[in-house]
């Protein structure tokens, strides 16, 4: 993968992220704005980043889910170059 190709891997990852942490909280009716660092709430919290990357990040149902057509269509190319058959 390119300079450039990482770039826009690394953006469609930091919007799959954000997309999945909204839904994760409109899923169980919190509000983004209530969470906290330490205790998450009430002690329940979404996937850190990391964790998300390796396991939410490559179900492209879900994924297909969270994107627009056209974000979705970057996120698929960008799996085909690192060599992940959409």
């Amino acid at each position: 993968m390119n300079h450039y190709d990482k770039i826009q891997y690394d953006i469609s990852l930091g919007r799959a992220y954000d997309l999945y942490r909204l839904d994760w909280c409109k899923e169980r009716g919190y509000d983004i704005k209530d969470y906290d660092d330490e205790h998450g709430f009430n002690g329940e919290s979404f996937v850190c980043k990391a964790e998300f990357e390796t396991n939410e990040f490559f179900d492209k149902e879900y994924i297909k889910y969270l994107f627009d057509k056209e974000n979705f269509k970057i996120y698929l190319m960008l799996l085909d170059k690192i060599g992940i058959k959409g």
